[in-house]
């Protein structure tokens, strides 16, 4: 894939916070995750940071493809620091998971997010935090 410079979100429960730190990422440590719509990454935390990412060359593999290597490897943080690594060493910066749309026999659709995942927390740019809506009574 080309360099991508993209607006997009990221949700925490943190405070808002001035640069993204590796030594926050968690045991995961695969990257720091970004969604394209502000809606999916609201579903993370009640605060957003609305970011620019900058990657010269990410990795791009499709949602189905994502959920296969999640299912394989879901409780597996090992394996994850590996793939992460070869990455790295084969020249990309980041994950890029296209988004895409599952439609039932019914005619129902259902989402999967685009999202991004950064390795080098210098290619962020955090523009603006805004506090996820919170939900009315229902």
């Amino acid at each position: 894939m080309a360099a991508v410079s993209v607006t997009v979100w990221h949700g925490t429960d943190a405070e808002p916070f001035e640069r993204f730190d590796p030594a926050r990422i968690g045991d995961w440590k695969f990257g720091f995750w970004f969604a394209v719509e502000r809606g999916t990454a609201e579903m993370f935390g009640a605060n957003a940071a609305e970011c620019r990412i900058s990657l010269d060359r990410p990795y791009t593999i499709t949602h189905a493809r994502w959920n296969a290597i999640r299912d394989a490897h879901a409780r597996d943080a090992g394996w994850f620091a590996a793939w992460r690594g070869r990455l790295v060493e084969a020249g990309h910066d980041g994950l890029h998971v296209l988004g895409d749309v599952f439609r039932t026999s019914r005619g129902l659709e259902f989402k999967d997010p685009e999202v991004y995942a950064v390795f080098d927390a210098s290619r962020i740019e955090i523009l603006e935090w805004h506090a996820a809506p919170t939900p009315g009574p229902r």
